[in-house]
């Protein structure tokens, strides 16, 4: 738990299903690097984990890589 005290947290902006990814309103300027990993969460609790595929300055692409419930625009990550 002491961990996610420091992590910045943030929402999904966009998600395209077909290539297994989404965009998080978190980048470079908020301390997030490639490989970085990240729960998602809808009302309290997590549905998905993604992982940081690109970085730039105020986003970031993550893959998917396991999901109970499909993600949605505005689930909040981190």
């Amino acid at each position: 738990m002491q961990e996610n005290a420091t992590r910045p947290t943030g929402k999904i902006l966009a998600i395209n299903k077909d290539a297994n990814f989404v965009i998080i309103d978190l980048g470079e300027d908020r301390g997030i690097n490639v490989g970085d990993t990240f729960q998602v969460y809808r009302e309290g609790e997590s549905i998905a984990t993604i992982g940081v595929i690109q970085a730039r300055k105020s986003i970031a692409a993550c893959e998917i890589k396991k999901e109970t419930t499909a993600i949605k625009v505005g689930d909040t990550i981190r």
